[in-house]
């Protein structure tokens, strides 16, 4: 029996002991792991749900065991994970040969350590740099900047001790957190993106109005407040336009405050999270232009889903996003002006451009299909198990 331990900072729902998700950590999501161990122990945060929210998707496989950590957040996560993931590994001891952690991950980090001690081989799956995300929190308070730092070293450390290794991005990620000489690795996105959801051709109309999406979760560091800032520099220059944000989160309410402050309520829908894919599919065949304002990211998975349904990208310059997005199409993180200004020169100066730029972004959007990325992830997992 091959018994794998999957770590990650991830946090589930529960509803009468039965484990759901969204749709990126539902079922399929642990199919690739199930092709090459015989069961997995999952260790992660769980909410507890009185009543199952819409949208959620439950992940139902006998051969998937989880062990559940509390919902806690923020600096009482930090302080209390260590305990909390070795108790849970204490446990399981005698259950796993193999572990894989998904990274940044408090958890993640001390099950690496953990079973480094304890000699059971060990893949890192990288999917973004603690380092960028901690330190655009507050990056005006230096104690901030000292723990992104701290983090950064501790990812790194766990990283040489791998036996193998993934990374959402080649670069900086492959860079900054290098294996060790021996050790196997290779270039993956989390996104299991089916072959049927990419189109062959995109057709634009317009209807004088550009239609914008974005879709991400709503937490500081997606930075969405740039957007509402973007869209009311739209409006001041008269460009007829209307901003869709996809996604839930904690920085909701303030949004939708901020964007009454800034009159902009007629042209911005918040739609919240939207789990079901064809009608996210929907909303992304009904934009011209998706827009990410992120200061931190691997290789975002929302990015890849527009640009195989056609969309031209404009983004922010950060993580792995700069392999798949042309420079022109790039600003740097807070820089709202500059991203208004290049919207406007798109859908203006240059129209004739957007079905190029859309043809390329569909043969982008090939290379990361599942049917691809599946047999990268298989033979890392059986370079680990073998």
């Amino acid at each position: 029996m091959a018994n794998l331990l999957l770590v990650t900072d991830h946090i589930f729902s529960q509803y009468k002991n039965q484990l759901f998700d969204n749709y990126c950590f539902g079922q399929e999501f642990f199919d690739d792991y199930l092709s090459c161990f015989d069961n997995v122990q999952l260790v992660a945060r769980v909410r507890l749900l009185s009543n199952l929210s819409s949208g959620l998707k439950e992940i139902n496989s006998n051969r998937v065991h989880f062990n559940s950590l509390p919902n806690i957040n923020g600096m009482s996560w930090i302080m209390k994970s260590k305990k909390l993931t070795i108790d849970v590994l204490n446990n399981l001891n005698g259950k796993f040969d193999y572990t894989i952690v998904r990274v940044p991950s408090q958890s993640g980090y001390w099950a690496a350590k953990y079973s480094f001690h304890k000699k059971i081989p060990l893949m890192v799956e990288i999917i973004g740099d603690p380092s960028e995300s901690i330190a655009h929190i507050n990056y005006l308070n230096p104690l901030y900047r000292i723990f992104s730092i701290i983090e950064m070293n501790k990812l790194k450390k766990i990283t040489q001790t791998a036996k193998c290794t993934s990374y959402v991005n080649k670069e900086p990620l492959s860079l900054r957190f290098p294996t060790n000489s021996i050790a196997q690795k290779d270039y993956i996105s989390s996104i299991r993106l089916s072959k049927e959801k990419i189109l062959n051709n995109k057709q634009f109309n317009y209807l004088n109005k550009i239609n914008i999406i974005h879709v991400g979760s709503l937490i500081p560091v997606k930075r969405q407040i740039d957007l509402l800032k973007c869209a009311k520099v739209l409006k001041n220059k008269n460009f007829n336009f209307h901003l869709d944000i996809i996604g839930g989160g904690p920085l909701l309410a303030k949004l939708e405050v901020l964007s009454r402050k800034m009159k902009i309520t007629n042209d911005i829908t918040f739609h919240g999270h939207i789990s079901d894919d064809k009608i996210l599919i929907s909303h992304y065949d009904r934009a011209h232009l998706f827009v990410l304002t992120s200061a931190s990211e691997g290789l975002p998975r929302s990015m890849i889903e527009a640009m195989a349904r056609g969309l031209p990208v404009i983004s922010t310059n950060v993580g792995g996003i700069p392999e798949i997005v042309s420079s022109e199409k790039l600003v740097g993180v807070g820089d709202y002006l500059s991203l208004a200004e290049k919207i406007i020169t798109l859908f203006t100066n240059k129209l004739d451009t957007v079905p190029i730029i859309s043809h390329k972004n569909i043969l982008i959007a090939h290379r990361f299909e599942k049917e691809i990325l599946s047999q990268k992830r298989k033979a890392l997992y059986k370079y680990l198990r073998d």
